[in-house]
Protein backbone atom coordinates (compact mmCIF):
# COMPACT_ATOMS: atom_id res chain seq x y z
CA UNK A 1 0.00 0.00 0.00
CA UNK A 2 2.89 2.63 0.93
CA UNK A 3 5.74 3.37 -1.13
CA UNK A 4 8.86 4.59 0.13
CA UNK A 5 11.39 6.81 -1.67
CA UNK A 6 14.20 4.62 -3.14
CA UNK A 7 17.55 4.59 -1.72
CA UNK A 8 20.53 6.54 -2.93
CA UNK A 9 23.31 4.36 -4.56
CA UNK A 10 26.74 4.89 -5.47
CA UNK A 11 28.18 3.54 -8.30
CA UNK A 12 31.23 0.91 -7.36
CA UNK A 13 34.06 0.28 -9.14
CA UNK A 14 35.92 -2.79 -8.60
CA UNK A 15 39.75 -2.27 -10.43
CA UNK A 16 43.17 -3.78 -10.10
CA UNK A 17 45.35 -2.02 -7.72
CA UNK A 18 48.44 -1.00 -9.52
CA UNK A 19 50.43 1.88 -8.19
CA UNK A 20 48.63 5.45 -8.50
CA UNK A 21 46.47 4.13 -11.82
CA UNK A 22 42.70 4.70 -12.61
CA UNK A 23 41.37 3.13 -10.20
CA UNK A 24 42.88 5.95 -7.52
CA UNK A 25 41.77 7.95 -10.27
CA UNK A 26 37.88 7.14 -10.05
CA UNK A 27 38.86 7.03 -6.28
CA UNK A 28 39.26 10.25 -5.84
CA UNK A 29 36.57 11.83 -7.93
CA UNK A 30 34.05 9.93 -5.97
CA UNK A 31 35.40 10.56 -2.26
CA UNK A 32 35.50 14.61 -3.38
CA UNK A 33 32.17 13.88 -4.42
CA UNK A 34 30.81 12.42 -1.42
CA UNK A 35 33.10 15.20 0.89
CA UNK A 36 31.13 18.06 -1.20
CA UNK A 37 27.76 16.52 -0.37
CA UNK A 38 25.28 19.88 1.54
CA UNK A 39 24.73 19.81 5.53
CA UNK A 40 21.12 19.64 4.49
CA UNK A 41 21.69 16.64 2.12
CA UNK A 42 23.99 14.88 5.14
CA UNK A 43 21.13 15.56 7.32
CA UNK A 44 18.59 13.49 5.09
CA UNK A 45 20.79 10.55 4.65
CA UNK A 46 21.62 10.37 8.15
CA UNK A 47 17.86 10.88 9.56
CA UNK A 48 14.95 8.37 8.58
CA UNK A 49 11.53 8.43 9.07
CA UNK A 50 9.38 5.33 9.67
CA UNK A 51 5.65 5.35 9.63
CA UNK A 52 3.18 3.20 11.33
CA UNK A 53 -0.46 2.86 10.41
CA UNK A 54 -4.27 1.68 10.96
CA UNK A 55 -7.19 1.81 9.33
CA UNK A 56 -9.96 2.99 11.36
CA UNK A 57 -13.10 0.82 11.25
CA UNK A 58 -11.75 -2.15 9.13
CA UNK A 59 -13.60 -5.54 9.34
CA UNK A 60 -11.41 -8.57 8.16
CA UNK A 61 -12.18 -12.02 8.39
CA UNK A 62 -11.00 -14.54 11.00
CA UNK A 63 -7.54 -15.73 11.05
CA UNK A 64 -6.38 -12.95 9.33
CA UNK A 65 -2.97 -11.80 10.42
CA UNK A 66 -2.24 -9.27 8.51
CA UNK A 67 -3.31 -5.34 8.77
CA UNK A 68 -6.68 -4.21 7.56
CA UNK A 69 -5.86 -2.37 4.31
CA UNK A 70 -7.79 0.74 2.83
CA UNK A 71 -10.87 0.75 0.98
CA UNK A 72 -11.86 3.90 -0.91
CA UNK A 73 -13.22 6.46 1.08
CA UNK A 74 -11.68 5.21 4.49
CA UNK A 75 -9.94 6.85 7.51
CA UNK A 76 -6.68 5.81 7.83
CA UNK A 77 -4.41 6.72 11.17
CA UNK A 78 -0.71 7.35 10.60
CA UNK A 79 2.00 7.59 12.76
CA UNK A 80 5.32 8.96 12.28
CA UNK A 81 8.49 8.28 14.21
CA UNK A 82 11.59 9.29 13.48
CA UNK A 83 15.67 8.69 14.20
CA UNK A 84 17.21 11.85 13.81
CA UNK A 85 21.24 11.94 14.12
CA UNK A 86 22.70 14.99 13.83
CA UNK A 87 26.06 17.34 15.50
CA UNK A 88 23.50 20.20 16.43
CA UNK A 89 24.16 20.49 20.14
CA UNK A 90 20.81 23.02 20.12
CA UNK A 91 18.75 20.07 19.05
CA UNK A 92 15.42 19.27 21.08
CA UNK A 93 13.55 16.44 20.01
CA UNK A 94 10.24 17.66 22.12
CA UNK A 95 10.83 20.57 19.73
CA UNK A 96 10.20 19.33 16.60
CA UNK A 97 7.56 20.22 14.11
CA UNK A 98 5.72 18.30 12.24
CA UNK A 99 4.15 19.66 8.47
CA UNK A 100 2.05 17.63 7.36
CA UNK A 101 0.85 17.86 3.46
CA UNK A 102 -2.04 15.76 1.96
CA UNK A 103 -2.23 15.11 -1.63
CA UNK A 104 0.44 18.39 -2.36
CA UNK A 105 -1.67 20.57 0.60
CA UNK A 106 -0.37 21.99 2.99
CA UNK A 107 -2.60 20.67 6.47
CA UNK A 108 -2.82 23.14 8.81
CA UNK A 109 -4.39 21.30 11.99
CA UNK A 110 -2.61 18.38 11.78
CA UNK A 111 1.10 20.18 11.73
CA UNK A 112 2.44 21.62 14.39
CA UNK A 113 5.43 20.88 17.38
CA UNK A 114 4.98 17.04 18.70
CA UNK A 115 2.27 16.47 16.01
CA UNK A 116 3.33 13.32 14.85
CA UNK A 117 -0.33 11.65 14.31
CA UNK A 118 -2.13 12.32 11.11
CA UNK A 119 -5.66 11.37 10.93
CA UNK A 120 -7.56 11.21 7.19
CA UNK A 121 -9.80 10.58 5.01
CA UNK A 122 -8.91 9.09 1.45
CA UNK A 123 -10.01 11.45 -1.36
CA UNK A 124 -13.02 9.96 -3.07
CA UNK A 125 -11.75 12.12 -6.11
CA UNK A 126 -8.34 11.09 -6.30
CA UNK A 127 -7.19 7.02 -7.44
CA UNK A 128 -4.26 7.75 -5.30
CA UNK A 129 -3.78 9.55 -2.13
CA UNK A 130 0.10 11.14 -1.28
CA UNK A 131 1.42 12.31 2.32
CA UNK A 132 4.11 14.36 2.44
CA UNK A 133 5.71 14.77 6.34
CA UNK A 134 9.03 17.73 6.66
CA UNK A 135 10.06 17.32 10.38
CA UNK A 136 12.34 20.96 11.10
CA UNK A 137 14.51 21.41 14.45
CA UNK A 138 11.56 23.95 15.73
CA UNK A 139 8.89 25.77 14.95
CA UNK A 140 10.91 28.31 13.12
CA UNK A 141 11.29 25.77 10.48
CA UNK A 142 14.96 26.91 10.43
CA UNK A 143 16.52 23.64 10.03
CA UNK A 144 15.00 21.06 8.05
CA UNK A 145 15.96 17.47 9.50
CA UNK A 146 14.01 15.01 7.65
CA UNK A 147 10.99 14.68 5.11
CA UNK A 148 9.43 11.43 3.60
CA UNK A 149 6.45 10.95 1.06
CA UNK A 150 4.34 7.96 0.70
CA UNK A 151 1.06 6.72 -1.02
CA UNK A 152 -1.64 5.35 -0.34
CA UNK A 153 -3.90 3.32 -2.96
CA UNK A 154 -7.25 2.54 -1.84
CA UNK A 155 -8.76 -1.03 -2.67
CA UNK A 156 -12.17 -1.86 -4.12
CA UNK A 157 -14.91 -3.13 -1.82
CA UNK A 158 -15.05 -7.14 -2.19
CA UNK A 159 -17.62 -9.68 -1.66
CA UNK A 160 -16.65 -13.23 -0.55
CA UNK A 161 -19.10 -15.78 -0.92
CA UNK A 162 -18.87 -19.32 1.61
CA UNK A 163 -20.90 -22.28 2.86
CA UNK A 164 -21.61 -21.86 6.81
CA UNK A 165 -19.73 -24.75 8.85
CA UNK A 166 -19.74 -25.12 12.58
CA UNK A 167 -15.70 -25.13 11.68
CA UNK A 168 -14.39 -21.64 11.00
CA UNK A 169 -11.22 -23.32 9.18
CA UNK A 170 -13.50 -25.01 6.94
CA UNK A 171 -15.73 -22.58 5.87
CA UNK A 172 -13.50 -19.21 5.16
CA UNK A 173 -10.98 -21.68 3.92
CA UNK A 174 -12.60 -22.05 0.73
CA UNK A 175 -14.93 -19.07 -1.13
CA UNK A 176 -17.07 -20.63 -3.28
CA UNK A 177 -17.04 -17.97 -5.93
CA UNK A 178 -13.55 -17.98 -5.91
CA UNK A 179 -13.41 -22.10 -5.80
CA UNK A 180 -16.11 -22.69 -8.10
CA UNK A 181 -16.98 -21.48 -11.49
CA UNK A 182 -20.55 -23.08 -10.97
CA UNK A 183 -21.26 -24.46 -7.84
CA UNK A 184 -23.60 -27.93 -8.52
CA UNK A 185 -26.72 -28.65 -6.32
CA UNK A 186 -29.50 -31.10 -6.92
CA UNK A 187 -33.20 -30.71 -7.55
CA UNK A 188 -34.86 -29.15 -4.41
CA UNK A 189 -31.77 -28.47 -2.58
CA UNK A 190 -31.53 -25.61 0.00
CA UNK A 191 -28.10 -23.96 -0.12
CA UNK A 192 -27.66 -21.63 2.69
CA UNK A 193 -25.25 -18.48 2.14
CA UNK A 194 -23.03 -16.04 4.19
CA UNK A 195 -21.60 -12.93 2.17
CA UNK A 196 -18.37 -11.42 3.78
CA UNK A 197 -17.82 -7.94 2.68
CA UNK A 198 -14.45 -6.65 2.70
CA UNK A 199 -12.64 -3.28 2.26
CA UNK A 200 -15.73 -1.61 3.89
CA UNK A 201 -15.84 1.06 6.49
CA UNK A 202 -17.38 -1.15 9.16
CA UNK A 203 -17.15 -2.94 12.71
CA UNK A 204 -19.25 -6.20 11.56
CA UNK A 205 -20.67 -7.95 8.26
CA UNK A 206 -24.18 -6.74 9.96
CA UNK A 207 -22.58 -3.21 10.52
CA UNK A 208 -26.02 -0.92 10.35
CA UNK A 209 -24.76 1.03 7.39
CA UNK A 210 -24.53 -1.81 4.94
CA UNK A 211 -27.44 -3.01 2.61
CA UNK A 212 -27.55 -6.19 1.18
CA UNK A 213 -30.00 -6.66 -2.22
CA UNK A 214 -30.06 -10.57 -3.33
CA UNK A 215 -31.69 -11.41 -6.61
CA UNK A 216 -32.02 -15.08 -7.73
CA UNK A 217 -31.87 -15.72 -11.48
CA UNK A 218 -32.65 -11.53 -11.54
CA UNK A 219 -35.83 -11.69 -9.18
CA UNK A 220 -35.19 -9.26 -6.31
CA UNK A 221 -35.37 -10.65 -2.44
CA UNK A 222 -35.61 -8.82 0.51
CA UNK A 223 -33.64 -5.99 1.11
CA UNK A 224 -32.06 -5.79 4.39
CA UNK A 225 -29.20 -5.66 6.14
CA UNK A 226 -28.32 -9.32 6.91
CA UNK A 227 -25.29 -10.76 5.16
CA UNK A 228 -26.73 -14.75 4.65
CA UNK A 229 -29.34 -16.14 2.24
CA UNK A 230 -31.23 -19.18 1.68
CA UNK A 231 -31.34 -20.17 -2.10
CA UNK A 232 -34.21 -22.89 -2.58
CA UNK A 233 -33.45 -25.30 -5.65
CA UNK A 234 -36.77 -25.43 -7.91
CA UNK A 235 -38.08 -28.86 -7.66
CA UNK A 236 -38.96 -28.82 -11.55
CA UNK A 237 -35.84 -27.15 -12.97
CA UNK A 238 -32.62 -28.04 -14.47
CA UNK A 239 -29.56 -25.65 -15.95
CA UNK A 240 -28.12 -23.06 -14.23
CA UNK A 241 -29.50 -20.49 -11.63
CA UNK A 242 -27.78 -17.02 -11.17
CA UNK A 243 -27.59 -15.63 -7.38
CA UNK A 244 -26.16 -11.84 -7.75
CA UNK A 245 -25.48 -10.25 -4.43
CA UNK A 246 -24.87 -5.91 -4.16
CA UNK A 247 -23.77 -4.69 -1.10
CA UNK A 248 -23.46 -0.75 -0.72
CA UNK A 249 -22.60 1.73 2.43
CA UNK A 250 -25.42 3.54 3.29
CA UNK A 251 -22.90 6.89 3.99
CA UNK A 252 -19.27 6.22 1.93
CA UNK A 253 -21.18 5.69 -1.95
CA UNK A 254 -17.81 4.59 -2.85
CA UNK A 255 -18.05 1.49 -1.14
CA UNK A 256 -20.24 -0.80 -2.87
CA UNK A 257 -19.81 -4.11 -5.01
CA UNK A 258 -22.09 -6.60 -6.59
CA UNK A 259 -21.06 -10.29 -7.22
CA UNK A 260 -22.09 -12.87 -9.50
CA UNK A 261 -22.65 -16.01 -8.15
CA UNK A 262 -23.46 -19.15 -10.66
CA UNK A 263 -25.32 -22.52 -9.23
CA UNK A 264 -25.93 -25.60 -11.87
CA UNK A 265 -28.92 -27.74 -10.75
CA UNK A 266 -28.17 -31.75 -11.11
Amino acid sequence: MMQKYSKKYFLNFTLPYRGLGIGWVFFFIFTNIFISTSLSQNLESLNEIYFSWQVVNSYVPPFYEGRPLPGEQSTVKLIANSNISTSLAHLNKNQFFYAWYFNDLYSSPSSGVGKNILSFDLDQLENTNTILLKIYSDENKDTLLAEKKIRVDPYGSLALIYKPNNNPLIMYGQALNRKYKSYKIKAKENLDILVEPYYFSITNPEDINLNYQWKQSGVAGLQNTKNTFTLKAPEYQYGDLSLEIEISHAKLFLQNTKTLFSISLQ
